[in-house]
Parts: C-alpha cells; structure tokens; sequence
C-alpha cells in the first residue's frame, strides 16, 4: 500500500490492520497531517537480510540474490524484475545462470505468508559487458606530422553498460576530453605533440588504449648521454627540435635533477648568445620531463641554475634563469622515475630584461598537528633589484602575506591546502615559486603525495621507489590500536601514464600514502569526511613498474553516504601498504583518510574468520573455561 502527500510517496511494509484515518492535509515541509496509525500482526513477515542495493556481474555470469526472513508459519517468496514476477523463482534465493545485458534492472523480493506481507530493498542489478576498444587511436603506423596539419585521434570502445571515455595526454586527463573522438588541434604545432590515451571504463571494469604518440616535424636534436666536457650544441637565441632519451643512462655521480628520481637523462649545451632572461621547456614530450639547467662541464662537479618537474603542463617542465653571454648551460632533460620517449625542448632568450626574480631556495610542504604553526619561505637570486612577494592559497590570494617568509598559526582544516608565493623583481619581471601542501595530521613530513614515486625520495640513493620497491622515510609507521588521520587537498594532482584505475571508476587526481604495520593486524582506511567523491584502493608496494601486481583491494561507495569509501584489509608487519585515493571524474579537493589498526583477539576460545557486507548481520560468540 502507498500514499502520497505532495510529491511524496510512502510506502507501508506490512500492511495488515489499519486502524485510523486522519484528513490527509499535507504540511509546508509535504509530511502529513494526517493520524494514520498503521501496524503489523504479530506473526506477519520481517526481513532480517536485505538483498545488495547493487550487484554487477558479467555478462553470460550467475545472478544469485538472497533474503532471510521470519514470521509465523511457511513463508512464500515471489522475485520480481522491473516489478514483473519472475514465475520459477519463489524461494529466499533468486539464481539465474547466463545472465545477459537484457538482464539487468531492479530486483526485488515479496515476502508474505497469511498474516502480511513484506517487500525488500531493491537490488541494482547490472548485466556488464567489459569495456572493450574495437578500434584504437594507435592503431597502425604513427605518422609524423607536419605544422598546420589537422590532427584528430579516434577510438570505438564497445561494452555494456555504454562505457565512459576519458582522454589524456602522458597520463594527465585532458579536460572535457569524454567523446569517442580527440581533435588534438586544427593547427597542430610541436607542442601539441605527446603521448595520448583514452581509458574507458564501466561497471565491468576499465581498460586503457595503446599510446597514440603524436610527434610534429622541427628540427632534429642529437641530446649527449653523457655530459660534454667541452663545446656546445646552439647559440642561438631561440630554437625549437625534438630527440628521445630511449636508452639513455646515468652517469656515475649524477644529482637528482630538480630533486627527483630519474634514471634515463640527456644533456644539451647552449651558450648565451646575450645577456638576458632565458627560458627552456620540453611542452610536447611524449613522457614525465624532469628539467634542469647547470654550468660546469663534470657531473660531479655542476652548479645549479635553475630545474622543474612539471611547470609546463601534462607532465612536462620549464625553466628561466638570468643568462650570461658567452656562458655554456649544461641542460639536463631526464625521466621522472626513468622514464622514456620523445623529448621536444624549446628556448628563448629574452634581451630586454636582464634581471629575473629566480628563486633558489623553494619553500617546502607541512604535515602539522592541529593547532601547530607551520611556516614556508623563499629566498630568491641576489642580483634581483626590489623583489616584492605575494602568497597564494591555492588561487586566492593572501591579504597581507608579502613577505619572503609565510607563517600559518593554529593549523586546522580551513587552512589545509596547497601554498605558493609570487616574487616580482623592480623590473617587473615575475615568478611563481613552487607549490607546496599544508596537510593536517601527525609528525613533521608531509605524508600525501602526488605520485607514489616522491614517497621514497629521501634516502633513496638514485634508485627510487619505481626500481627498488623498498620504503622510505615517508612511510608512516603505524602500531596496533593506532587510530590517525591525515587531511590534505588534491588541487593540481593528476594521474600516471601507467597508473591503474580502482574499481573501473576513471579517476585524474591520486593521492599516496605508504603504512607499515608493525604487528600483523587488520587495517581499515576510509574517506569519511572528504569533501569529494572518492575512490579508494591498496596496494602492497613491491615494484611501481608493476602496481597491479601488488593489488590488494577497492572501494567506490561504500561509506554510509554512499559517495566516500571504506576498505578493509589483513596487513604483515613485513609488508608495506600504498593507499590512494582519487577524486571520481578527475574531481579535486579536500580529503580526510583515516585508518587504524586492530589485532585478532586472543584467548582459549576457537573461531573462523568471515567476511561481511553492508546491511548483513552480524553476531559474534565466545566461549569460557570457567
């Protein structure tokens, strides 16, 4: 039985014994006026186990559904699809064996016996067809195009339910980029070039094409694996040429470049023609650039200039620097995390300045506990005149903060972000300095990263956590009984190109964190509190060439508001666990993780271990010997 009051529908369970009527007036808010009493007779039909509210299975799969129920006397069951009875299935478990997509649709279950009647939940049931490409946009020989050319790539991706497209160039999502079709410009120039994908993803799963890898005609750039002792390779003003670093080494003694791991660099020399203000930028790499400018001509013996990871954009790196005529720039163009493919460098040197507010010394990221001061500062290059400075939260700017130094009092959540600072020179020549997270939770390093490579880049030695599979200081140890959490925003994360994607949900926004146990336990880690849609998985980190491999576990939206998640999962105190969580749809923003760590009882009673769903239930017993 049903009744409405506005746009409101109720519906009564057991509908058996109506004993009172009332006018049926609808108040403001659309509840009723009315004084309807309604009740069951004792005995009449209850549901003690719901069906799933979702279920997905694959096609030609087994759709199984169960109810638990009790009341007086035989229960009857009547399935329903759609609201149409299923004529042979009348017992507490549905089963249908080769279940196809015309399959799915909304279940239910009516349970009666004479005394009432009862109705489940309905149960989501998805027939899916894993996503599938019948054409790839790398299909056949990758053609080298020439400026002004059209360029469009192409994929047909079949599945069921109808899969969503998301396009990305060397891993990073390309905005409003979901069709089956990416015009990658209607005036292609090198810069457009890169290394394009498209993941599609459904109920049934996700998978990622082959890499399209666009490369447009410019010069021809032979880079040095080894660093020149001598000479140089341009001096001009401006160029523009493309090479690849497949192959390319370290050298013995090589720094980190910009700090980062990296493992296939190159080298190219320019000496400054003139005096002015220099700037170079791989923008049309097929790959993670690592940048960085030097001079000296041995790698143990180099002075820095100036480096960046990722200023330029999907991936790839800028850099400016006051230059000096007739001096020779050793360019180093590396591999985030080694690696490799084709590198487009560019540069111009600017001669109607000669002073740019580089800055030398970048502020570094926070992990505080509440109600902590937390502080960034910058210094920039001596020879710039009457610098002036001005610090960002995120994109809104920081009324007051125009010093080289920023101090943040009493840290708490309306302050937790990503942090940077404008330094403008009396020219009017300008630079953004690096930016970096203020992050809520326990201990002094920032814990939240990026890209799980920048986990182990303290003490890593050069190798890096892609090749060594080994923990770094960033892990946070975590003891039994540990209940933590860590707040941070993911504006500006993106994903990797091999990066997988968690419960076929297209994500574009990942954040890391490593924990190690230190007993054996049992770890459960939600997102409750998160301010976006979430999606959350685990690894077990061994070798990030290889991160399904350590897979362990997923979750979308199981946390009671059905858009954050909760995973739980058996941990070793010889294990290191990855945790990421992402934003569905590429969304950023502000997350909460939270985790802890519980034992297994102990005592002389005996048990087995199970596992439960949401909306089960649940009963636990013990035993004495006393």
């Amino acid at each position: 039985m049903t009744f409405a009051c506005g746009s409101r529908v109720y519906r009564l369970r057991n509908q058996i014994g109506i004993s009172g009527y009332g006018n049926g007036a609808c108040n403001a808010d659309g509840t009723s006026q009315s004084a309807m009493l309604v009740f069951g007779y004792a005995g009449a039909p209850t549901i003690t186990a719901e069906p799933p509210g979702r279920l997905v299975v694959t096609n030609n799969g087994e759709i199984v559904l169960s109810v638990e129920a009790r009341g007086q006397g035989t229960l009857s069951y009547q399935w329903r699809r759609n609201g149409t009875n299923f004529p042979s299935q009348v017992t507490s478990t549905l089963v249908l064996a080769g279940a196809q997509t015309n399959d799915s649709g909304i279940y239910d279950v009516i349970v009666s016996n004479p005394l009432g009647f009862v109705s489940s939940i309905a149960a989501n049931v998805i027939v899916a067809v894993p996503p599938f490409f019948i054409t790839q946009p790398a299909s056949g020989l990758q053609p080298i195009y020439s400026t002004g050319q059209v360029v469009n790539l192409a994929a047909n991706v079949g599945g069921f339910p109808a899969p969503s497209l998301q396009w990305r160039l060397n891993g990073a999502n390309i905005p409003g980029a979901n069709s089956n079709g990416y015009p990658v410009a209607s005036y292609v120039e090198p810069t457009n070039a890169g290394s394009y994908t498209v993941i599609a993803a459904n109920a049934g799963g996700a998978v990622v094409s082959g890499i399209a890898t666009v490369v447009v005609v410019s010069a021809v750039f032979t880079f040095h694996d080894d660093l020149p002792t001598s000479g140089f390779d341009s001096s001009q003003d401006s160029g523009m040429g493309r090479g690849h670093n497949v192959g390319a080494t370290r050298q013995t003694g090589e720094t980190n470049h910009a700090g980062k791991v990296g493992g296939s660099s190159v080298w190219f020399i320019w000496q400054a023609p003139a005096d002015g203000v220099a700037t170079f930028r791989t923008r049309g790499s097929g790959f993670d650039t690592v940048l960085a400018a030097y001079t000296g001509n041995s790698v143990t013996n180099l002075t820095p200039v100036a480096s960046d990871e990722d200023r330029a954009g999907f991936f790839t790196s800028e850099i400016s620097f006051n230059a000096l005529a007739g001096t020779n720039y050793a360019i180093a163009i590396d591999g985030f995390a080694a690696a490799q493919g084709n590198i487009v460098l560019a540069w111009t040197n600017d001669t109607s300045v000669t002073a740019y507010p580089r800055v030398i010394s970048q502020p570094f990221s926070v992990t505080a506990s509440a109600g902590d001061t937390a502080a960034f500062t910058v210094s920039v290059a001596a020879l710039v005149p009457a610098a002036t400075y001005q610090w960002y939260f995120g994109c809104t700017l920081l009324s007051g903060a125009t010093n080289a130094s920023l101090t943040i009092t009493n840290v708490r959540n309306s302050v937790v972000g990503n942090y940077s600072v404008r330094v403008t020179a009396g020219n009017g020549q300008s630079a953004l300095s690096d930016t970096v997270a203020l992050q809520l939770g326990l201990g002094t390093q920032t814990i939240a990263r990026d890209k799980p490579e920048d986990l182990d880049l303290d003490g890593a030695g050069g190798s890096g956590l892609a090749a060594s599979g080994k923990g770094g200081p960033n892990s946070l140890s975590v003891s039994a009984g540990t209940v933590s959490s860590l707040n941070y925003n993911t504006g500006g994360y993106t994903t990797q190109q091999a990066e997988p994607a968690p419960c076929a949900v297209i994500g574009g926004a990942s954040a890391w964190v490593a924990l190690k146990p230190t007993v054996n336990g049992v770890f459960v880690v939600d997102t409750i509190g998160s301010r976006i849609d979430t999606v959350l998985s685990v690894y077990r980190k061994t070798n990030l060439f290889y991160l399904s491999s350590g897979f362990i576990t997923c979750d979308d939206n199981s946390a009671p508001d059905r858009l954050r998640s909760v995973v739980r999962f058996s941990a070793t105190s010889t294990a290191e666990y990855l945790i990421v969580v992402d934003g569905v749809g590429g969304t950023d923003g502000d997350v909460t993780l939270n985790w802890r760590l519980a034992t297994a009882p102990t005592g002389g009673g005996t048990g087995t271990s199970q596992t439960w769903l949401p909306g089960q239930t649940l009963t636990l017993t013990a035993s004495s010997n006393a």
